[in-house]
């Protein structure tokens, strides 16, 4: 899960097609049919060596929890590789709709 997010902080500038705002992640950095991550340019913000962005995660499969995709809010060191979640909410339907549950 930790090489997920360092990919996705590596590759911020390598992106795939664009969904209402989301940018994907290029599929080669994907992990294969299950899900689509994305992560939106305007909420990337700087702070010294450490950065912000959102995620989203977009669940491909009929699993069986009680929601299809999620919001993540992470923090991320670009000096070591340490990620650091602020907030996860987990939604009911595909790409961040439907009823949300925030933790």
């Amino acid at each position: 899960m930790m090489t997920r997010f360092l990919l996705l902080t590596i590759f911020l500038l390598h992106y795939g097609p664009v969904y209402a705002g989301w940018l994907a992640v290029e599929k080669q950095y994907q992990p294969i049919g299950l899900e689509t991550l994305y992560f939106d340019p305007e909420t990337i913000h700087r702070n010294g060596i450490r950065v912000t962005l959102w995620q989203l995660t977009d669940l491909k499969w009929n699993n069986t929890t009680r929601f299809l995709s999620t919001k993540t809010h992470k923090e991320v060191d670009c000096e070591d590789p340490r990620v650091r979640v602020l907030q996860v909410m987990e939604f009911s339907r595909q790409m961040g709709t439907g009823w949300s549950k925030p933790y």
